[in-house]
């Protein structure tokens, strides 16, 4: 039960974390780093208890109780985390501050853990007839498999049904309710626990489990005060769990944001908007400055973006066939409430597979083939994403492009690549691609669109051209017009870009 109750705990701890770190892998690291190294004090903390008490069930007690008041009490603070330290809306911690944070959030229960370990080997051993040393092995076994079910447990089931706080008081009642346990006589005819030790237990299980019912307020109220601190400006609309974490919708005027983990997945407008806004023109000119890439684009390969609006204006294309691919159906399923009822229009549209899946595993695994394969992603920010810039992607993509297919990919950018970082950035982009791919056109100022194809004439910036197949197509739509080729494609800026991405970061 040990091993399930670390588990569960370890899960929730790390997944509350990541919110407010916005789910950068450095704070993975550190949460990790942080969780062993706790534990393993509590372990020896416990190892210098042992020696000196008859009877370590009196310790165990308190620390089953304290597992079951500080874990909810833990995950509280860290909702209200950012609050304690002076950082603007929507920026990172400091290395140091989550460092910090880590340490001081994860030691009261991390302890706790620890010491039980080597308290329950103790009382296994002393519970046997007959002198057994491999009483440690075991209860190293015994925790192994209770980590997997706790695993097991949190993924199918508790992720799904519970929220946070009851997910902790669950938790802590198992091991309440394993210390119970234990009031039965051993081989030795030992009873641990006396008869006020376990009115106690009874007394404290009864009320972890009428708290219950409230404690969806609770975290409730506990998600609105931390995304005061996250975003005053927001107004948080709903919180879903998924296994792959939490979900955020945040509402301001009819603009939705959609979170996970503290990192922002996508931003749509709602039902309320008559005309496209900012979002939409994002979309729109994603959509079809890529689209009129390929002379007669028919089958797409979308991955990502597709729940901003990107996927119903490739669909204003003459597609014959559009798989899109989206990591989590939650998300999915929480933002159709949300998003415009466009979008929810070409999610029925039969021309449209919706597959919910890895998109770096589904193009490793796939065996169709296309003419355009767009990856609408956020930037390579976290390690997740880095994965769709890199050259093993697209090699894997290449293989499933017919011989005049486009590839199409971005990232946000900066007029004439300011700044090194966005400049090593996307010039790093640029040369991968090229190391791939015959031709690469990079094109955009604010944000820097790619273009890659081993076919010669097909991707083009020549204004006319992409004009006269954008008409050709007939496509009817609010936020977009052939006239916006001639503001995406100046000249001048076009020769600035592509030469710092050919010539930056190169020894003079």
């Amino acid at each position: 039960m040990l091993g399930t109750v670390s588990q569960i705990g370890q899960v929730l701890l790390f997944r509350e974390l990541l919110m407010i770190f916005h789910g950068n892998e450095i704070s993975i690291g550190l949460i990790l780093s942080a969780w062993l190294v706790w534990v393993g004090t509590g372990s020896r903390l416990g190892t210098f208890l042992v020696e000196r008490l008859n009877r370590p069930i009196s310790l165990l007690i308190l620390s089953a109780v304290g597992v079951l008041l500080l874990l909810p009490l833990t995950i509280l603070t860290i909702r209200v985390l950012r609050g304690f330290f002076e950082v603007l809306p929507g920026a990172y911690l400091s290395l140091p501050d989550m460092l910090i944070s880590c340490l001081l959030l994860m030691a009261p229960v991390c302890l706790l853990l620890g010491a039980q370990f080597v308290l329950l080997s103790r009382i296994w051993r002393e519970s046997k007839s007959v002198e057994d040393t491999s009483c440690g092995g075991k209860a190293y076994v015994g925790e192994a498999v209770g980590n997997m079910l706790g695993g097991i447990l949190f993924t199918f089931l508790m992720v799904h049904h519970l929220n946070s706080f009851q997910s902790s008081i669950l938790a802590g009642t198992l091991m309440v309710a394993a210390v119970l346990s234990m009031g039965r006589k051993g081989d030795r005819g030992i009873s641990y626990l006396s008869k006020w030790h376990r009115h106690i237990l009874w007394g404290v299980l009864g009320l972890a489990i009428l708290t219950f019912p409230f404690l969806v307020r609770l975290d409730r109220w506990a998600y609105l005060l931390q995304w005061r601190f996250f975003s005053p400006y927001h107004r948080l609309v709903e919180t879903v769990q998924s296994k792959y974490g939490t979900i955020s919708i945040v509402q301001r005027e009819d603009q939705y944001s959609f979170f996970q983990s503290g990192f922002l997945v996508f931003t749509s407008a709602g039902e309320e908007t008559v005309r496209a806004g900012f979002e939409e023109q994002e979309a729109a000119t994603f959509a079809h400055l890529s689209m009129v890439q390929h002379r007669k684009p028919e089958r797409i390969l979308l991955i990502g973006g597709g729940l901003r609006g990107t996927l119903t204006e490739i669909a204003k294309h003459p597609v014959k066939m559009i798989d899109y691919i989206e990591l989590d159906e939650v998300l999915t399923e929480a933002a159709r409430s949300y998003i415009s009822p466009a979008t929810l229009e070409t999610l029925a549209d039969p021309r449209v597979h919706l597959i919910h899946t890895d998109g770096r595993l589904f193009v490793k695994t796939a065996k169709e083939k296309y003419d355009m394969i767009i990856i609408d992603v956020p930037d390579p920010s976290t390690a997740v994403l880095n994965r769709y810039y890199t050259k093993e992607f697209f090699l894997e993509s290449k293989s499933l492009l017919n011989s005049d297919g486009v590839l199409v990919i971005g990232a946000t950018s900066t007029p004439d690549l300011r700044g090194n970082s966005v400049a090593n950035r996307n010039t790093t982009i640029y040369h991968t691609l090229k190391s791939v791919f015959a031709h690469v056109l990079p094109v955009g100022e604010r944000f820097m669109f790619f273009f890659a194809t081993e076919t010669e004439g097909q991707i083009s910036a020549e204004i006319p051209a992409l004009q006269k197949r954008f008409l050709d197509r007939n496509i009817k739509t609010e936020g977009f017009t052939h006239h916006h080729y001639h503001t995406l494609l100046q000249k001048a800026q076009l020769r600035r870009v592509n030469w710092v991405v050919r010539n930056h970061g190169r020894s003079r």
